[in-house]
């Protein structure tokens, strides 16, 4: 949110970003490389580098996101619990595929409605002027 509103689209640093989010400047580098990794963020290595949105807006949804920073690993995983409660393979196996389908349903449910909103939904000129604000004079 904060690159994509940041005036002219200038880097941000690092700094910037955990002091106005009150994050560790270590945890949010973790956080920006995975999304540097996964091309929705750019880092610009200078003395007025930092960090950038690498698309528009438009071009990002909330999954991507999310998907960089969680990965694309399945939400729900079987966990051996279903052979403590029942005594019968056949109704074990049966059991966990019923269970194992209703999840990977929701879990779809929940990526395409991910999908389906983009960052640009999000950012909203309400609070600033033009819809976009210099981030370095409000951190300092």
């Amino acid at each position: 949110m904060m690159l994509g509103t940041q005036k002219g689209q200038q880097p941000l640093k690092s700094a910037v970003l955990s002091k106005r989010l009150q994050l560790s400047d270590s945890y949010l580098k973790k956080t920006m490389h995975l999304l540097v990794s996964a091309g929705i963020v750019r880092s610009i290595a200078s003395k007025d580098g930092g960090f950038q949105l690498n698309r528009a807006p438009e071009d990002i949804t909330v999954l991507d996101i999310y998907q960089a920073v969680e990965g694309t690993e399945p939400l729900f995983r079987l966990t051996g619990v279903a052979e403590r409660v029942f005594l019968n393979p056949t109704t074990i196996h049966r059991k966990e595929n019923e269970i194992m389908g209703q999840l990977d349903e929701a879990q779809s449910l929940f990526f395409e409605q991910l999908a389906q909103y983009r960052l640009a939904d999000i950012l909203v000129n309400v609070d600033y002027p033009d819809g976009t604000i210099d981030w370095n004079e409000v951190v300092k």
